[in-house]
């Protein structure tokens, strides 16, 4: 599996595996209890590590303005007077 803890021939893996001569893609592995739990304590890791960096990146990072002030203060289009084809009297 990508990603996964490397494990040697001696692994929790009980080998039961089914597939045709060079083909790897499907190939059935049947998980042990000790397995599951490597699998399962390594995604942990990643998941842990990954929220760390996005704690980081968000407190490096400007605040984001609230959703009222960035209402109150959006940039205005520009709309031409309309005229009514006369001038206005200054």
């Amino acid at each position: 599996m990508p990603g996964a803890p490397p494990q040697d021939e001696s692994s929790s893996h009980t080998g039961t595996e089914q597939a045709g001569p060079g083909d790897k893609e499907n190939v059935i592995v049947e998980w042990t209890p000790e397995a599951i739990k490597a699998e399962v304590d390594y995604r942990q890791a990643a998941l842990r590590a990954d929220a760390a960096h996005a704690r980081l990146a968000r407190s490096n990072s400007a605040p984001k303005r609230s959703w009222w002030r960035r209402l109150g203060h959006r940039p205005r289009p520009e709309i031409p007077v309309q005229r009514n084809g006369r001038l206005d009297a200054a």
